[in-house]
């Protein structure tokens, strides 16, 4: 539910579709949503992505367009931002928190990094994605004292 919650923000968010189509990838169709992949990422992983970001309604019926690429073994997941958000920390860690659960529910735990683009899908900012972190251990039980006989 959290990870919903998350993705559709974002969605509001990126809200935007692409100026211009060319020069993308090949472009596939998903509630709405432009996704367009390029060289180095397939077909079936174009098609994995989409099916999450509809599951997760950053496609939510609303126009907008992303990007898949690979440089290396790195994803890099590329959507329209508006310019406000840019620069905002909050929104930084949103979108951290999205490259790692990208990397981890689509790309099989592959590096996988989020940029943040004006709307010809120039890169504006890149978020890597965050670090899982363990979860706080919890302080030890204090010593209850032994009942009096």
């Amino acid at each position: 539910m959290k990870n919903k919650i998350l993705i559709s923000l974002l969605a509001a968010i990126c809200s935007f579709v692409l100026a211009s189509c060319d020069g993308h990838g090949t472009k596939l169709m998903f509630n709405k949503g432009e996704l367009y992949y390029t060289e180095g990422v397939t077909e079936d992983e174009a098609n994995k992505l989409g099916k999450y970001l509809v599951d997760n309604e950053f496609f939510d019926g609303v126009e907008k367009s992303a990007q898949i690429t690979k440089e290396g073994s790195k994803y890099q997941f590329r959507m329209v931002t508006q310019e406000e958000f840019i620069e905002d920390a909050n929104f930084a860690v949103i979108a951290g928190t999205m490259a790692q659960q990208l990397s981890t529910a689509v790309f099989g735990g592959a590096e996988t990094e989020l940029h943040l683009c004006d709307e010809m899908l120039k890169t504006k900012k890149v978020i890597p994605a965050t670090k899982a972190v363990a979860p706080a251990k919890t302080p030890a039980e204090p010593a209850v004292p032994a009942a009096a006989e």
